[in-house]
């Protein structure tokens, strides 16, 4: 008898929606004199998300993870030219990281 398995777009989107979410509490909770954004637990979220899954999937996962924070950078105030370098440096980052 084979066992229940979630359909992988179902897990996908979860991790994605719960890399918005863990970006967005990062944020919020953030140190005031921290200059940089704290992105390193999202980021472990969407390298776990990139190695759990084959690489045919990586060309949707690493824009899906910038489209997801994307909202969440400018939504805490960031600059548009400065939140689409942190999304790209985020989703290369998850790129490398699944590729390697």
């Amino acid at each position: 008898m084979k066992g229940w398995r979630a359909p992988d777009s179902a897990v996908i989107v979860t991790n994605l929606l719960a890399v918005g979410a863990v970006a967005a509490l990062s944020i919020v909770s953030q140190p005031a004199d921290m200059t940089t954004p704290p992105l390193w637990p999202a980021s472990g979220i969407a390298l776990g998300l990139g190695v759990c899954f084959a690489r045919r999937y990586l060309w949707f996962l690493a824009p899906g993870v910038a489209a997801v924070s994307l909202p969440v950078l400018l939504w805490a105030g960031r600059p548009i030219p400065l939140a689409l370098a942190l999304v790209a440096a985020f989703a290369i980052e998850m790129a490398v990281g699944t590729l390697r």
